[in-house]
């Protein structure tokens, strides 16, 4: 039995767009991804989605000067 988490409409929607486009994703970026699809109209809906993402292994938080998050294995 595989414990995979349990993933939002909005969150499995965001997973797909990372493997899709790739690359370093902000909380700013996909904050603008859901207003574009009106999906979260708070910035903090976004900052929680990746946090929750990177904490169920499903992507890499990197810190530095500008927080942003990769899919496992990217260095963007």
């Amino acid at each position: 039995m595989c414990s995979r988490p349990s993933l939002r409409y909005r969150q499995a929607l965001l997973l797909a767009t990372l493997r899709a486009e790739g690359g370093a994703w902000t909380t700013g970026r996909v904050w603008d991804l859901y207003r574009t699809l009106q999906l979260a109209s708070r910035r903090a809906t976004a900052r929680h989605d990746l946090g929750y993402l990177a904490r169920a292994g499903l992507l890499d938080r990197h810190d530095g000067t500008a927080r942003h998050y990769t899919l496992p294995g990217g260095h963007a």
